[in-house]
């Protein structure tokens, strides 16, 4: 990913090796929102919640829908409050 810029924005590139292998893993994680991180192999490289598989454009979906944070927080247990204060932090931002 040489010569990644995006808006000019500095992000932190995270870049570990799997499984003891020469192949490497590229996650790239937002300098100011800690937990919204973008991978080119997951979701298209769009933003997610700690390199899980879900969009921040999902959780806001949801939200705009009328479900509110505790029914997100039932259907999907992996997240925690702090990761939906910070998508909507990331949207309000972009």
């Amino acid at each position: 990913m040489k010569g990644l810029v995006v808006n000019q924005i500095n992000y932190l590139l995270i870049s570990n090796f799997l499984n003891n292998e020469k192949e490497s893993k590229v996650e790239i994680r937002h300098y100011k929102f800690n937990r919204i991180t973008m991978d080119p192999g997951k979701c298209f490289g769009k933003p997610c919640i700690r390199g899980m598989r879900m969009p921040v454009a999902s959780i806001l979906s949801y939200l705009s829908s009328g479900m509110t944070v505790e029914d997100i927080l039932k259907e999907w247990p992996e997240l925690e409050l702090e990761d939906i204060y910070q998508a909507l932090g990331y949207a309000s931002w972009v």
